[in-house]
């Protein structure tokens, strides 16, 4: 596999044994989406506050300008900006629109899966990240909170999570505890 671009941000190159796997992995069929188009590129995005109030109606949280698809709820808005969004609130790190938060999941998801061999080909890469994008900025999947959380904090940020799990290290071809 050559190098390559995922949505134009992260430059990926697959190790050398997921190349020689590369001709037996697994081939991915799009759906919903359509090569050379970005699965962000056929939504409508806005810019919101997302804000949550406790019983009082005193706000207990808010942000501004976070950007999310048109076409999502604010309640959609308000989860996503209080609990998923990385980075300390006020700070320039932190995350402020779903693109950011959707590429990070997706990004890495689907690098792990180049380095990891699973794919036959660069082109079957590119069609699982981008059928993921399009199912998650669509809402028609969704991860659980500790993948929201978690999932590319060290790909995109080299950050690593605050919670003290279990990786799989393939180096060593075992798991381990962080």
């Amino acid at each position: 596999m050559a190098e390559r671009d995922v949505l134009s941000t992260t430059t990926v190159k697959a190790a050398p044994e997921a190349e020689a796997a590369g001709k037996h992995g697994l081939t991915i069929k799009r759906h919903y989406t359509k090569p050379g188009i970005h699965p962000f590129d056929d939504v409508e995005w806005e810019s919101r506050t997302a804000s949550l109030q406790n019983e009082k109606g005193q706000t207990i949280f808010e942000q501004r300008n976070v950007e999310v698809p048109k076409d999502w709820s604010q309640t959609a808005t308000n989860i996503v900006a209080s609990k998923y969004f990385h980075g300390k609130l006020g700070m320039p790190e932190r995350e402020s629109s779903v693109k950011q938060l959707i590429s990070r999941v997706a990004d890495t998801i689907a690098q792990w899966g180049i380095e990891g061999g699973y794919f036959r080909t660069e082109e079957d890469a590119q069609a699982f990240h981008d059928e993921l994008t399009h199912l998650l900025v669509r809402q028609m999947a969704a991860f659980n909170s500790p993948v929201w959380f978690n999932c590319g904090l060290w790909h995109k940020y080299h950050r690593h999570s605050e919670g003290g799990g279990w990786y799989w290290d393939p180096a060593t071809g075992g798991v381990k505890k962080e």
